[in-house]
């Protein structure tokens, strides 16, 4: 039988808590929806995960759930799994399973990688892909090597030496690559060919250009601190035109947020279907349009206070308007009124978001998410009126004592929200100084 092409979708991929059974079956409804075809289940944190050996009946129940949505929808699902567990989750309607190999010791030293190791890691997923044919001559098999990233003039020689054991042992077995690094900044369809090539690899596109994950664990979340954390959604833009031909299919790794993610996933879509004149700004819009509904603009306006990855999107992430608005009223551009308008409108915004995220609809579930970043944007914007009417105001010492207090204080509970957001802007309001 010849290998279908593997399809342009979503992978729940992250570390954190992985999405729920409703929260994966109105996943891949959207998807189908949206034209997107393969949806893929790897929570790197699941405590019911299926690599894990000796599961229980019980524990297949949900993935059968998500399985008939998926095939309801036109979705093909994969779930990643241990060899011991592929039979029964091919019983369970998967259309195909994901050897997981990443974040080995392999990955944290490449330079000590071999043919041998990448032989022995293709025939698990070959094992994977013959036993999963067993139940079903249409089930597949993908694999997510322990080196994933890297252009082929950046691998050293264990490493592409390693690549090229996988594709030996493994022929036809698609295999993950996240681009030039792990957060890709720039993706071309040179990158792929020149890599393809070289090993012999069928490669799919494994884009972290939106999860989220990263920052929690690298502020502490493994040992137990409350981490920082920040949302990440919005257009897919790290890939150039062409590599969606060059790829047996684009993943993209999904932020922690579920219905967030759809925003991403339906702008992926959106590009899939004209890379050339892709647009980004409109078909944000009309994504979280149809995500939020009557909720949009908070939505919107959750994007624009965190529209940038800092570690695959090139430029700082700011919050356009606000930035803007204290540049213009800083260079005596625009009225004190002005910029308070603006400040006074996320204060606003973050009470609405509350107020909304209390109705049991799929529109408040993506305002929920957003929550946490809004109140922490209204309690900077409440410090830089305090310091906005601390400029404007005439210079009375128990005025000032006041308002500088009430600075602070909205400055503290601010700082005590450890979601990250783009308003380094009003610095210039926040100083203790005139």
């Amino acid at each position: 039988m010849k290998r279908r092409r593997l399809g342009h979708g979503v992978v729940e991929g992250f570390y954190g808590r992985p999405w729920t059974t409703a929260e994966r079956v109105s996943f891949v409804e959207l998807l189908g929806r949206a034209g997107l075809d393969t949806f893929i289940v790897a929570p790197k944190n699941d405590p019911l995960g299926f690599s894990r050996p000796r599961r229980r009946a019980s524990d297949y129940r949900a993935i059968q759930e998500v399985a008939r949505a998926a095939s309801d929808a036109g979705v093909r699902l994969f779930a990643s799994t241990c060899l011991e567990n592929v039979e029964a989750l091919v019983d369970a309607g998967v259309d195909g399973v994901v050897v997981s190999l990443d974040d080995t010791w392999t990955t944290f030293a490449p330079g000590l990688a071999t043919h041998a190791r990448g032989e022995a890691h293709g025939a698990i997923a070959r094992a994977a892909l013959d036993r999963a044919r067993r139940r079903s001559a249409s089930a597949d098999a993908l694999l997510v090597p322990a080196i994933y990233h890297r252009r082929l003039e950046d691998l050293g020689r264990g490493a592409l030496a390693y690549l090229r054991g996988i594709a030996a042992a493994a022929p036809g077995v698609p295999v993950a690559w996240t681009g030039p690094a792990i957060f890709s900044r720039s993706v071309t369809a040179a990158d792929v060919t020149r890599l393809r090539q070289a090993t012999g690899l069928d490669l799919w596109l494994w884009n972290n250009a939106i999860t989220n994950d990263w920052l929690p664990l690298a502020t502490g979340e493994l040992v137990g601190a409350r981490p920082w954390q920040k949302l990440c959604f919005g257009s897919i833009d790290n890939m150039s035109p062409g590599v969606e031909r060059e790829v047996e299919g684009v993943l993209v790794n999904a932020a922690r947020e579920p219905s967030l993610s759809k925003v991403s996933a339906l702008c992926l879509a959106e590009w899939l279907r004209n890379p050339l004149h892709y647009a980004a700004a409109p078909a944000i819009q009309r994504a979280i349009a149809e995500v939020a509904g009557d909720l949009a603009d908070l939505v919107a306006l959750a994007h624009d206070l965190t529209c940038k990855h800092p570690l695959s999107a090139p430029a700082r992430f700011e919050a356009s308007a606000v930035s803007e608005a204290v540049s213009d009223y800083v260079a005596g551009r625009a009225t004190g009124e002005a910029l308070a308008a603006k400040l006074e409108h996320l204060v606003e915004a973050a009470t609405r978001a509350r107020d909304a995220s209390a109705r049991a609809t799929p529109e408040a579930d993506a305002v929920r998410e957003c929550v946490p970043t809004l109140d922490r944007a209204a309690g900077l914007a409440s410090a830089a009126l305090a310091g906005l009417a601390r400029r404007r105001g005439p210079p009375d010492r128990e005025r000032e004592r006041a308002l500088l207090l009430e600075m602070n204080t909205h400055l503290r509970a601010a700082r005590g929200m450890r979601w990250q957001v783009g308003l380094e802007s009003l610095q210039p309001l926040l100083s203790r100084s005139r």
